[in-house]
């Protein structure tokens, strides 16, 4: 056959049988200790901690909190530790309270010296319960058995909560010189003074870093705990709440003195405040710090308060009461002559037409009433229109009006008792107001609007000198006929919840992300590379609120680890008793590469069905995920190990069958297809697989024929599989001959760690080096990138696919011309528009890139959009000219 046929082929698809299947858990322990009230363990304000070590003989500590909280001045939490002995054959239960050292462990490290060092510095997640003594304990395992503990070191005793707070610890981590670091508050300053301390495990001695007078360390907090992880080559990080729910994550070291910088930190304005769980990633340099969540208060929150505790004060009071059957409602007094009841205020609901709908009855009133009232969000209309209609008790009578005047309906007689049902629309995209009144519309028709503000949606119900019954009251988006409701509102009440503890809420979690090529999360500067922010269970009540659907009660992460070979992070929540959102038993996976704020979790199932998953530990050894449970009846804390794949070197094609994240080393050298000036391609010898590959900053761009091994962080960049931040090992040459394709299977369906292209037909062949045969259709001479990169153009191919290439001319206007994308220079391919080619090169995905056309720097990105890099004028032959 000719190498220059243009053949289809079909490439073969490999599935790799271990991805996407749960975890397999064994029981492998049980601790000695029990949690003393069980139920405490689900507690969103006094969270428990527990934590793991493997110590260099082999044995598994487990730190757990045992013992109950003792009220206004609580005992917190006291831990005691189990030693899991190699091969679980035995087990040491050590008692921390009753040797004399009462307090919440929340970590554990293993020193220098091969003892196991414990932090005692736990604090209630509400500040007016502070009330423990922090210290660092020493545990020493001796041969028969037996365990020393030493206290070797403690700031001094317990302040109870007072500003500033007095002898705390914040986090604790041990270094590569397996000495022991600390960080604390300064004893008696809000301000850190005298914050970095270590214990010198080889001398026995506790030292303060060299620090000048007078230094101030860091940022505002300083009561949190966990604030200190190691990051490699001497350095520390300075990790979790800055201010609230601004968060650092700030270079600190034995030498140098922890500095805020601006760029260090996450932000996502709400929805936590107090991280629960930290894990360092020490091969991509990430942070993942886990939050508790937030519910979102008025006013101290900026309003996001699902029904506004404000409205009804004074003598007014709301009740969840009984009607019979199983059946709740909520009951509204108000009897000070005020209007008061309860709003549903900001963000509003996502559309420009507002439904509220009730069954009420009225029990008893004295005069005229407002009592609902409904606006539009006007920031959801496309017109910015905000409308308002109320329903009202005038003269003894149920009316609707129009912006609380005009009255635009009688509804008849107030009859004290008797249930009522009603479905008000406010619709601010088209000026209208929709009544349903007890089944029978009875308006429909044009209202009056505003407009110049940027309102949201605002509803009420209640009323003033009223006594008011709501079997149930619902608000949501859009048009709502009669029994929707129930499943499309967007705030709901029907005495499963009160008022009082009704609020939006979610957890919001960050990753602090480096770059690979520095030996720690930091550069020469001290700086991160950037951050991200996500919703822990995936699910955002305020901005993608599924109707129907609550979190219901606050949840925090309470177990998070590194999965070291695919970049995951596994993790586990743990939440109060209220919250509904769905299972607290499992152990999820958060994708290393994932867009958005909703990333979709993986699922590595219940160690044990029911049970909290306390704490999470890989151990490196023997390739083990080990899972801490506490089951909140019985309180009896069981360890589950599940075994890891360590995937060995694999084929082009099988890594990209991974999700990204996954460090690969390939199982062979690697031809190399194509090289541009910052990366190159290489392919499988059977041509079943490429890939772009992007290298470190020590190692260079090989040649193409060159044949090489590649070891590095698989990632999607601009929408295309790449191996980044790649170690490069010259082999010695090789070649692959290129895939007959049509323009129309260029790219193909996702595949593994790469997406499908846009359009997508086929399988994906991404990274191949393949052969297309057509028409040159365009060759654009204003392209925006060739200009700022200094004129290297390119032209287009069709053979009747219909392709086409989007691209911004100079003056920042996105352009479309027929057929696909040849990046190389056509002045230099002699080649014109109507010339009939055949073009050899790799398949890739086109890439972003900023640039300023005067109006400020924008990033110019085509997602999806197909190129094909020939390497040489010789891989574009004309076989016909247009002329």
């Amino acid at each position: 056959m000719s190498s220059r046929a243009a053949v289809i082929s079909i490439l073969a698809l490999f599935v790799f049988s271990g991805l996407g299947i749960a975890a397999t858990w064994t029981h492998v322990g049980t601790s000695g200790f029990v949690v003393e009230n069980p139920s405490q363990i689900r507690d969103y304000k006094r969270v428990v901690f527990c934590d793991m070590v493997k110590d260099t003989a082999g044995n598994i500590w487990a730190a757990v909190s045992y013992s109950s909280d003792g009220g206004a001045s609580p005992e917190p939490r006291s831990s005691g530790v189990t030693i899991f002995k190699p091969n679980f054959a035995s087990k040491i239960d050590v008692d921390l309270k009753a040797l004399g050292y009462p307090g919440c462990v929340t970590k554990l490290v293993v020193g220098g010296d091969g003892a196991v060092y414990a932090l005692q510095n736990y604090i209630h997640l509400e500040w007016s319960w502070e009330v423990t003594t922090s210290r660092i304990l020493r545990l020493q395992l001796n041969p028969n058995n037996t365990v020393t503990v030493n206290m070797i070191y403690s700031p001094g005793e317990a302040v109870p909560w007072k500003s500033p707070p007095e002898n705390r610890l914040g986090g604790m981590a041990v270094g590569d010189d397996g000495n022991i670091y600390w960080t604390q508050n300064g004893v008696s300053s809000y301000w850190k003074y005298h914050f970095f301390w270590r214990y010198d495990t080889a001398a026995g001695i506790v030292e303060e870093a060299p620090r000048e007078a007078g230094t101030v360390e860091c940022g505002k907090e300083t009561h949190k705990m966990l604030d200190l992880e190691y990051v490699g080559d001497g350095k520390f990080a300075v990790v979790g709440p800055y201010y609230n729910w601004d968060w650092q994550c700030n270079l600190i070291s034995w030498t140098q003195p922890c500095v805020n910088i601006a760029e260090n930190h996450s932000n996502p304005t709400w929805g936590r405040k107090w991280n629960t769980a930290n894990a360092y990633d020490p091969v991509r340099k990430v942070m993942w710090v886990g939050p508790r969540g937030e519910r979102a208060e008025s006013g101290y929150y900026y309003g996001y308060d699902f029904f506004n505790l404000n409205r009804n004060t004074g003598p007014n009071t709301t009740e969840i009461i009984d009607l019979g059957g199983g059946n709740y409602g909520i009951r509204i007094t108000c009897s000070d002559g005020s209007q008061r009841g309860f709003e549903t205020d900001w963000p509003g609901v996502p559309s420009g037409a507002t439904t509220m709908a009730a069954k009420f009855r009225v029990d008893s009133y004295s005069g005229n009433q407002q009592i609902i009232y409904v606006y539009n969000n006007a920031q959801k209309a496309a017109n910015g229109h905000r409308c308002m209609a109320d329903i009202a008790i005038l003269g003894g009578k149920f009316v609707l009006r129009d912006r609380g005047s005009t009255v635009l309906a009688d509804l008849g007689t107030v009859v004290p008792g008797a249930w009522n049902e009603f479905y008000l629309t406010v619709d601010g995209d088209n000026d209208k107001c929709k009544l349903i009144w007890n089944g029978n519309t009875v308006y429909e028709g044009p209202i009056t609007y505003t407009t110049g503000g940027g309102w949201v949606g605002w509803n009420f119900f209640g009323g003033n000198n009223i006594v008011a019954t709501y079997d149930w009251l619902g608000v949501g988006a859009g048009y709502i006929a009669p029994g929707e409701m129930s499943t499309k509102y967007h705030r709901w009440l029907d005495g499963s919840y009160h008022p009082m503890t009704n609020f939006f809420l979610t957890n919001i979690m960050s990753r602090f992300d480096g770059s690979m090529d520095n030996p720690t999360i930091f550069d020469s500067s001290g700086k991160i590379a950037g951050t991200k922010v996500w919703h822990v269970n995936g699910y955002d009540e305020v901005n993608s609120f599924v109707p129907g659907k609550r979190n219901g009660g606050i949840y925090w992460v309470q177990a998070l680890e590194v999965n070291p070979y695919t970049g995951e992070a596994w993790f586990a929540i743990n939440a109060a008793p209220n919250y509904s959102y769905g299972p607290i038993d499992r152990v999820m996976t958060i994708p290393f590469s994932f867009t958005g704020t909703r990333p979709t979790l993986g699922d590595e199932g219940a160690p044990e069905p029911g049970s909290i998953v306390m704490n999470l530990m890989f151990d490196k050894d023997t390739d083990t995920m080990y899972a801490l449970t506490c089951n909140p009846v019985t309180g009896v804390y069981n360890l589950y190990a599940a075994h890891i794949e360590a995937p060995g070197p694999l084929s082009i094609a099988r890594a990209k069958d991974y999700r990204p994240g996954l460090i690969v080393q390939t199982d062979a050298p690697k031809v190399v297809t194509y090289a541009g000036d910052t990366f190159f391609y290489i392919e499988d010898a059977d041509r079943t697989a490429g890939i772009k590959v992007m290298p470190s900053a020590s190692s260079s761009i090989p040649s193409v024929g060159e044949t090489v091994n590649v070891s590095g962080l698989l990632d999607v960049v601009d929408g295309e599989a790449v191996i980044r931040y790649a170690q490069v090992s010259p082999v010695g040459t090789g070649s692959v001959e290129p895939l007959g394709v049509t323009v129309k299977n260029v790219g193909g369906y996702a595949k593994g760690a790469q997406p499908a292209t846009d359009p997508a037909a086929g399988l994906s062949n991404v990274g191949l080096l393949v052969r297309i045969a057509g028409r040159v259709e365009a060759t654009p001479i204003d392209d925006l990138w060739s200009s700022a990169v200094g004129f290297r153009f390119w032209f287009t191919v069709d053979d009747g696919s219909g392709a086409v290439t989007k691209y911004w001319d100079t003056s920042g206007t996105q352009q479309t011309v027929p057929g696909i994308k040849v990046m190389f220079d056509p002045g230099l391919a002699g080649v014109s528009v109507g010339d009939f080619v055949e073009v050899t090169g790799v398949v890739g995905l086109d890439f972003s890139y900023k640039f300023d056309t005067g109006t400020g720097m924008k990033t110019y990105f085509v997602p999806g959009q197909r190129i094909i890099y020939p390497r040489t004028e010789a891989d574009i032959f004309k076989y016909q000219s247009a002329n």
